[in-house]
């Protein structure tokens, strides 16, 4: 698998965009124009330029944005529908709550004007970084390296006896999770398995990093079930909750803990102990599947169960905010109603990361590849004529002179990539071929 987020922030300025010097369009911001690899798009063909992007594009004066009205109290801005046009035309956003009176070309304490052309040239290039991730992810078969190592493997299996009821203490309790292997593999958490003694017990879960004061996942939940086991699956909005070694979220390494306030369980509500013991191999291997389980996570990942007194949580802060993780204690045979459903994954999103600098050709001509079919493809009436639009399309296809068009040279630029697998980590490298000849009795 691959992160493509991540991806499109670590080239972010590997390939920039030459500053624009027409005083009718907008500045561009240094993340734009940044350039490591000393490439430019616009170098890459005449017809690619800032210019001709705007006029290929909508008429952002025509957007019907709210008029800025004088009386009115805006607060922070957070899409679209916030934006106001001012009488200079400019489209502003509010950075500050209880903005009232603050007229948006004079006051830059309260607005901040919205470069619509930058945001368009931004998603031109994230969307760039995209498409070649995919390509180059088909072209040079790293889905045979991006194997998941396991999938959908609990911690233990079975529910816990009624009669096993944790005792609140205001505590915070869960599980205290190491990753034993790091480099490009990833842990993710599928579902949460909770068993609690009344429906709806348990409303939040937390999870943090032990570099971080903060959560850097909190997630609601919605328990239907009394006394009985359950499983929920997890998100973090629309994101699958992930456990990285390598994070630009949280420092490398260290632990992630995972668990709950004991205060916000619902009043009555008791978590139900399975009693496995996780500090030890499962001693049955085939009464069930724990021995199986606890093969396949034990190898990569460290689990232990743990509480939080309250008054280390007091100290730290209070409630949300990471405790002196020097106090934690380790209580092996609990599991305070809960168990995790993980899947192990090869990852190679800081592989490609690392060689980055191969991309610099590929995105640039990518990127110009966009740009010269939204050109061609451009319906608006304006400058750019049907020859321009017919121009772009040569640029695109060019066979008259022997000489490649941009679509071509973008297919020789990702051919040409080669990358040094043995980088990544030994788990996730490709299966030896062999060589010779094989031979069986028949």
């Amino acid at each position: 698998m691959y992160r493509e987020k991540d991806f499109q922030a670590c080239i972010a300025g590997l390939v920039g965009w030459r500053q624009n010097n027409n005083p009718d369009y907008p500045t561009l911001p240094p993340s734009l124009t940044a350039s490591e690899s000393g490439l430019y798009f616009q170098d890459e063909h005449p017809l690619i330029s800032i210019q001709n992007i705007d006029q290929a594009d909508f008429n952002y004066d025509q957007f019907n944005f709210n008029a800025f009205q004088i009386g009115i109290t805006y607060g922070v801005a957070t899409g679209p529908a916030d934006w106001v046009r001012f009488t200079d035309n400019k489209v502003y956003e509010s950075i500050q709550a209880g903005n009232t009176g603050n007229a948006p070309d004079v006051s830059p304490l309260w607005w901040t004007e919205v470069n619509l052309l930058a945001q368009k040239i931004a998603a031109i290039t994230n969307a760039g970084a995209s498409k070649l991730l995919s390509r180059v992810f088909t072209e040079k078969k790293l889905n045979e390296v991006t194997k998941s190592i396991f999938e959908n493997v609990q911690l233990f299996d079975g529910a816990g006896s009624l009669l096993n009821k944790e005792i609140k203490s205001s505590r915070f309790v869960g599980f205290e999770i190491f990753l034993k292997y790091n480099r490009d593999v990833i842990t993710v958490i599928k579902r949460l398995g909770t068993q609690f003694s009344m429906a709806n017990a348990l409303p939040t879960l937390y999870i943090f990093h032990s570099s971080q004061q903060e959560p850097i996942f909190t997630i609601d939940l919605t328990l239907t079930k009394a006394n009985s086991f359950e499983w929920t699956n997890i998100k973090d909005g629309t994101s699958e909750i992930q456990l990285k070694y390598l994070s630009d979220d949280y420092s490398p390494g260290g632990s992630f803990y995972i668990g709950y306030y004991e205060d916000d369980l619902i009043p009555g509500a008791q978590a139900i102990n399975k009693g496995y013991d996780f500090a030890t191999a499962p001693y049955c291997t085939t009464c069930n599947n724990d021995y199986r389980y606890w093969s396949s996570w034990s190898e990569w990942i460290q689990v232990q169960p743990f509480v939080v007194q309250q008054a280390d949580i007091v100290a730290a802060g209070g409630k949300g905010l990471l405790w002196d993780i020097r106090m934690n204690g380790y209580q092996y045979t609990k599991n305070f109603g809960l168990n995790l459903d993980l899947t192990v994954k090869c990852d190679v999103t800081d592989f490609l990361c690392r060689e980055r600098y191969l991309f610099s050709d590929p995105l640039l001509k990518q990127v110009a590849k966009d740009v010269l079919l939204m050109i061609s493809n451009s319906v608006r009436n304006n400058t750019i004529s049907k020859q321009t639009r017919d121009l772009a399309m040569y640029a695109l296809n060019n066979k008259d002179n022997y000489t490649p068009g941009v679509s071509s040279q973008l297919e020789k630029s990702i051919k040409a990539l080669s990358f040094d697998t043995s980088d990544l980590n030994d788990a996730c490298l490709p299966c030896d071929k062999k060589f010779g000849s094989d031979w069986s009795t028949i």
